[in-house]
């Protein structure tokens, strides 16, 4: 998750990590994204939970950045517009390098 959250925020994109033993086939039908996960995990998109959420980098380079939104698609068919368009599974932040979810009194990731 770490990765992938430094990579979203370095490119200032969303960010779509998938678990080992999982995958993701994307279909385009009738005019919408189709998503299809199969094997034993999840898929994660990431994505900052406003567009003023700008990275930052202290102590050596450690990034500090977030809240970001975490959707987690579990296997199974889904449109992701929807999922986009729905509440976040969670939220995590970033404070000097080491990855906090906002959720379960901010502990660790």
């Amino acid at each position: 998750m770490g990765r992938l959250i430094a990579f979203a925020a370095k490119s200032y994109n969303r960010g779509l990590g998938v678990d080992e033993s999982t995958a993701v086939l994307l279909e385009r039908i009738g005019g919408k994204w189709n998503w299809t996960v199969s094997g034993e995990g999840n898929v994660y998109i990431v994505t900052p939970s406003s567009s003023r959420v700008f990275p930052k980098y202290q102590d050596g380079l450690r990034l500090t950045y977030g809240p970001i939104n975490v959707y987690r698609i579990a296997p199974g068919a889904v449109n992701v517009v929807d999922v986009l368009a729905g509440s976040a599974s969670y939220q995590v932040k970033v404070s000097r390098g080491t990855v906090y979810t906002t959720d379960n009194g901010r502990s660790l990731y």
